[in-house]
């Protein structure tokens, strides 16, 4: 799956604590771009400075303009890149990217360490006729989150790690994000968002969401319910439990692509759909995962009640819903309750991959073209398809 790369980087650590204070550190020298190791081993960097300041919620409002049904939330903001420029006023990291009008913004060869509610290391918002295009390679990014869910929403990306959103065809949001590493913990702490218009491609990455438990972890009185405003586990009526949806892709004609990587949630969902239309999920050689029952992120989702092995995850692999077109080239799921849920019109397809392999977005266009091993689509579950209203696999 994802490919091991050895890099010398300049280190940037974030910690956002309960109490909204601030840890940064930073590398010394090697000022540019990631450099390839030529040992076997990992290169040690060191942070030659430290230093700690009290931050607080610097944007107020919503990331995702065609969600309406919540609006005015706190967000905490790494990056905010809005037309290929950070903006510096909802940004406590802009030191540490560069923009380019021409080519976008590029954030690289950092490490952010994030605890605490409504924190967002990078969101991207096209503007007017305008996209906006930003590369992130060579990142790695833990968030951890031990509240009880109130301030939470992955319709909104409260919490999300990373958030592509658009405000129509002309302005959107491409999302390159390469030889990452996504690792958060809380309620619905996603990976990535996707919205409106966007792409985000993922390649030789990792992304884990770990979720809660929402029968025990949950604010006193949360109810489960299917109204996206507030919904922090998947609806009872589905017979699993999670608090986590790795990604998640909303809005009109968005895409999102994984290639050479691995994606793990401790339960309720890896790759989701929702409110959404005619949206695109590409899958080449990448795993799939659902932490099991057994493990310290897992959770019962029916090996007692319906007589799941405990080896198996709670929860699906992948959502289909709102026309949403689903392609799976040489991708292994493993753990699952069930690989993919559909419902509505739409395709889900499985098959293998192959070199020359070509991928496409919501809107037909042509955004990636795979050059690597041939391998099968492999399902380790408890179930393959579960289709409800329509939808057609493959």
């Amino acid at each position: 799956m994802k490919s091991t790369k050895y890099f010398t980087k300049k280190l940037l650590a974030l910690l956002v604590a309960l109490a909204m204070t601030a840890m940064l550190a930073a590398c010394a020298g090697n000022s540019g771009g990631s450099t390839e190791a030529t040992s076997e081993a990992p290169v040690e960097t060191q942070a030659a400075a430290a230093f700690e300041q009290t931050v607080t919620p610097n944007y107020l409002g919503t990331f995702i303009p065609t969600f309406s049904s919540r609006s005015g939330d706190s967000y905490t903001v790494g990056l905010y890149v809005k037309g290929n420029e950070v903006v510096g006023d909802y940004s406590y990291l802009s030191d540490f990217a560069t923009a380019d009008p021409a080519n976008g913004v590029t954030v690289s060869d950092i490490s952010i360490d994030a605890s605490g509610t409504g924190f967002t290391a990078i969101a991207v918002q096209g503007t007017g006729d305008e996209k906006s295009t930003v590369n992130i390679s060579n990142v790695d990014i833990k968030a951890y989150d031990d509240s009880d869910g109130t301030n939470a929403c992955d319709f909104t990306g409260l919490g999300t790690v990373i958030v592509a959103s658009g405000a129509g065809e002309n302005a959107h949001s491409v999302v390159n994000v390469d030889n990452v590493n996504i690792e958060t913990k809380g309620f619905v702490r996603d990976g990535i968002i996707v919205d409106d218009y966007s792409d985000a491609i993922v390649t030789n990455s990792t992304i884990t969401t770990y979720g809660a438990n929402p029968l025990t972890d949950s604010y006193p009185t949360y109810m489960n319910t299917a109204k996206q405003a507030y919904m922090l586990s998947p609806p009872w009526i589905m017979s699993f439990l999670g608090g986590a949806r790795s990604a998640n892709v909303l809005g009109d004609y968005s895409s999102l692509s994984v290639i050479d990587s691995d994606v793990t949630t401790g339960a309720w969902a890896v790759l989701s759909t929702d409110d959404c239309t005619a949206p695109v999920v590409n899958v080449i050689n990448s795993s799939i995962n659902i932490e099991p029952a057994t493990s310290e992120y897992g959770m019962n989702g029916g090996a007692e009640l319906f007589g799941y092995d405990y080896a198996y995850g709670s929860g699906y692999g992948t959502y289909s819903i709102g026309g949403a077109n689903e392609y799976f080239y040489g991708a292994e799921f493993n753990g699952v309750t069930m690989a993919t849920v559909m419902t509505g019109t739409g395709e889900t397809y499985y098959g293998p991959s192959y070199s020359g392999l070509t991928l496409k977005n919501g809107t037909g266009e042509d955004i990636y073209t795979y050059n690597g091993e041939a391998k099968n689509t492999v399902v380790n579950g408890v179930n393959g398809v579960m289709d409800h209203q329509g939808g057609t696999a493959v």
